[in-house]
């Protein structure tokens, strides 16, 4: 009986079509390469077809599964210690349903969360003991549940499959909770090294490339989350590599090939080789636009991901009009896909909007920038409303970019408290999942820190004049605070992941000592501005377009101290500073002039300091 003829195969392409059926063969491929743990949801009702196919395929091959079925919410609280006692002989995979001999209800869903926590605490033990692949079986919540109660578990498949006809899809209308639909996102898996060993299972086999593909891109998340940068690199290559001995008639095996040299553009500029990564996010982005050629409707999600990819690298190289030109491409195609399908493309337009807007600032359109910024805010604030455990990271990342701009355009009061909102968000995440959150948490204290340190200079007059000096010297000591946590988390960072946070230590740093320069602690101040500049100086060897105007800076803060403390060399260092934003300057005088115009301010006033007359032919 050839394969297509089985009645089990006949059954699945009747209820499910040709792609389900593909799909199905997809997870007979992952069984016999030996997968671990595997998960697939779908209608209670269609779950038995699946199962008389997963039988036939294993008698093909003289073996069978063990079904592993709960009639209670109490026997699910007992699963962990199940598995691990289950007898294997003659098994070559075991089905674990959790689809219930009734509609499941919330406690139903509730018992199978803590099912599944039980699994996760004790998932060496059952894997060391269940060497046949594990089949995880439920209807469409399952996912959601998994995601909610066993996330390390979760991401420890080798497939996750949903199997539905075209009209029964539960996520048509809204992301899935894994967030496998956007172009770009790096899932962080638990176990790297777990992962890449299941991905490796698949090698040679070229009708799984894609899902080997995607197992290497989620092993390079992984190892990303952990600071093992270098070997994140080397699961995309070989990613790519796989790809590429692939048949490359597919537009899928294209759009995956975009896929992974996005997300290598992502990492290449982390560690800090940020032309490789604008090459890489070229190519992906010339894939794009000819899969939207080859299939409009189709692929304009992936375009307008690999547009956003690319705006960000031109941006790490200081390309900013090029940059905001992709950017709002990236934005039009976005507008498009929400219109359409409102609830799976929201996220993804405003991430594109998050992209657009840092441009309009750095090209000093703050104006434009606010009303996007107050868009993208209310945007995500509905999303995370509707699903906080999926968008409320990106209502804190809007909320903290919106404080910038408000920063920026005087309205220090309403930023503070924006800033102050994404702050408790990111604290409460990164109580629970520090490894994923620590660095956002420490970009909130450094922005809050900058714009109470901003609201600590205003002045009072009148009768308020006295409590304003109470009021400023409490937001002074709350800044100085702030910058020191965000110093601490940074520094953490930067000993395990050094190309993507020693950047953001320095700047951390530099506000640092600022902060001590308002409070008058000059010492400290110098310390820190002195432990930015010896690391401005070490990666402008390496990326001079975008660390030399921050460097620039931290001597132009130098100078400041020096003048406290009666040193002849502050004009020397001002001197030093202009000289060093000249180049950029005149590149482009539009993004630099105010920097320019405060530094040659200093640079007279050191002069006139130690009684010399400034001289401009000094500063060229």
């Amino acid at each position: 009986m050839t394969p297509i003829q089985s009645p089990a195969y006949q059954e699945i392409l009747r209820v499910f079509g040709e792609r389900g059926l593909e799909c199905w063969k997809q997870l007979e491929g992952h069984l016999e390469a030996g997968a671990a743990i595997l998960v697939l949801h779908l209608p209670a009702s269609r779950a038995a077809i699946c199962e008389q196919a997963l039988t036939e395929f294993l008698a093909s091959r003289q073996s069978a599964h063990k079904s592993v079925r709960f009639q209670s919410e109490g026997e699910m609280l007992r699963a962990a210690d199940l598995l691990a006692n289950l007898s294997l002989d003659g098994i070559g995979a075991v089905w674990v349903s959790f689809i219930g001999p009734r509609p499941a209800d919330d406690a139903w869903k509730k018992a199978t969360g803590k099912a599944l926590e039980s699994l996760e605490e004790s998932r060496q033990k059952i894997l060391e003991h269940v060497k046949a692949p594990i089949i995880f079986v439920g209807e469409h919540w399952l996912e959601d549940v998994f995601y909610e109660a066993a996330r390390d578990l979760l991401t420890m498949r080798s497939m996750l499959l949903g199997l539905y006809t075209s009209n029964e899809d539960p996520y048509s209308g809204k992301p899935s909770p894994t967030g496998q639909r956007s172009f770009t996102g790096i899932e962080t898996v638990s176990d790297p090294d777990f992962t890449l060993a299941q991905a490796r299972r698949l090698t040679g086999r070229k009708n799984l490339a894609l899902q080997q593909a995607e197992l290497l891109v989620r092993t390079a998340g992984g190892y990303r989350r952990a600071g093992r940068l270098e070997l994140a690199e080397s699961s995309l290559r070989t990613a790519q590599a796989v790809l590429q001995e692939a048949p490359a008639t597919t537009t899928s095996n294209a759009a995956e090939r975009a896929r992974v040299l996005a997300v290598l553009a992502k990492i290449l500029g982390e560690r800090g080789r940020r032309g490789e990564a604008v090459a890489k996010a070229q190519e992906a982005e010339q894939i794009c636009r000819r899969l939207v050629k080859m299939q409009p409707g189709v692929y304009e999600q992936a375009l307008s991901g690999s547009l956003d990819v690319l705006a960000r690298s031109l941006g790490m190289v200081g390309r900013l009009d090029e940059g905001l030109s992709k950017a709002q491409e990236a934005v039009r195609i976005s507008e498009l896909l929400v219109k359409a399908k409102p609830g799976i493309f929201e996220r993804a337009w405003a991430e594109s909007l998050h992209t657009m807007i840092s441009f309009l600032i750095r090209l000093g359109r703050s104006e434009e920038a606010l009303g996007k910024a107050q868009e993208i805010e209310q945007i995500s604030e509905r999303l995370a409303k509707a699903h906080p455990e999926t968008f409320e990271r990106g209502w804190a990342k809007a909320l903290g970019g919106l404080a910038e701009i408000l920063s920026t355009a005087g309205r220090l009061e309403e930023a503070a408290s924006k800033c102050r909102k994404a702050l408790q968000i990111i604290e409460r995440l990164a109580k629970a999942q520090p490894a994923d959150f620590e660095p956002e948490l420490a970009l909130s204290l450094h922005i809050l820190a900058k714009i109470l340190g901003q609201l600590g200079q205003t002045k009072s007059h009148g009768l308020k004049a006295l409590a304003g000096i109470f009021v400023r010297a409490g937001r002074m000591t709350e800044a100085l605070e702030s910058a020191r946590q965000a110093v601490e988390i940074y520094e953490r960072l930067a000993k395990t992941r050094p190309d993507a946070f020693e950047e953001k230590l320095a700047n951390a740093r530099c506000n640092l000592g600022e902060r001590f320069y308002q409070l008058g602690r000059v010492d400290d101040a110098w310390k820190n501005i002195e432990a930015a500049i010896r690391l401005y100086e070490r990666l402008t060897k390496t990326q001079p377009d975008v660390i030399e105007p921050l460097w620039a800076r931290a001597i132009s803060m130098k100078r400041c101290c020096l003048q406290v403390i009666n040193s002849p060399h502050a004009a020397a260092a001002s001197i030093a500073a202009v000289r060093l934003l000249s180049r950029h300057f005149l590149q482009n005088p539009q993004l630099y002039v105010s920097m320019m115009a405060c530094m040659v301010q200093y640079y007279a006033s050191s002069a006139e300091f130690v009684g010399k007359f400034p001289r401009l032919r000094e500063l060229s």
